[in-house]
């Protein structure tokens, strides 16, 4: 028992950690949209607003915040150019028409005027939107990628059992500036897989990682895109 107990929290550990990895984000966002008159499609466009809010708080999940932030303005036009095509399913969580005397920041996102004449009715809908995770991480890593070749490259790791080091090695991988993305593919007692979306070919990655991670990993390339990453035992 006293085994089993900790191999037990072990996966629970890895398995909270599959959750930034998810091939789809599930994300709460609200949208707004102003309502002038007889105004039949003013709920549309403030679920439009939300499923686009719903698409930026997704991309925020799925990818560094100083990534996002390094990104151009231009690349990040491209990506939400059809932001709708990222939003798998949603379901509203509330809706309505409410008196503002004042813009609010929702309606001021979906294009609205800052300053009103007088009191403005806006249509508020809330969501929960399941988006589509590894779309955006591969669209974002193909627009950065511009002018350079971009390869997914498989990682097994062996060996490694425990949060604080499978959370330093992905970092460490994250972290260098030939590796776009890192999504997660699965995972079991002592092995996990992970998929690297890398500037240039597996070669590259590999001998990055081999000069990085020092004598605590084996690193060895298992064909053309693919590495494994093993954990070395301790010397007794």
């Amino acid at each position: 028992m006293k085994r089993i107990i900790p191999v037990i929290l072990s996966l629970f550990v890895l398995s909270l950690a599959a959750a930034s990895f998810a091939a789809t984000a599930v994300v709460k966002a609200e949208g707004a949209a102003v309502k002038s008159g007889d105004d039949p499609g003013v709920k549309e466009r403030a679920l439009e607003s939300a499923m686009k809010n719903s698409v930026e708080a997704a991309l925020r999940l799925v990818i560094k915040e100083e990534k996002i932030n390094a990104l151009s303005g231009e690349l990040l036009e491209r990506v939400f150019s059809d932001p709708l095509r990222y939003v798998l399913n949603y379901r509203i969580l509330s809706e309505g028409l409410l008196r503002h005397f004042d813009m609010p920041e929702a309606a001021l996102k979906s294009g609205e005027e800052e300053q009103p004449s007088g009191p403005v009715d806006i249509y508020h809908v809330w969501i929960e939107a399941s988006v589509d995770a590894d779309g955006l991480r591969r669209d974002v890593g193909r627009f950065t990628g511009a002018g350079r070749d971009l390869a997914p490259v498989t990682i097994e790791i062996l060996g490694v059992e425990d949060w604080g080091t499978f959370n330093g090695l992905k970092e460490t991988i994250e972290g260098m500036d030939i590796v776009m993305e890192v999504g997660y593919r699965s995972f079991s007692r002592g092995k996990i897989f992970i998929t690297a979306l890398v500037a240039g070919s597996g070669q590259n990655l590999y001998e990055r990682l081999y000069k990085e991670l020092g004598g605590a990993f084996t690193v060895a390339p298992a064909g053309e895109d693919r590495l494994i990453i093993r954990k070395e035992k301790p010397a007794k």
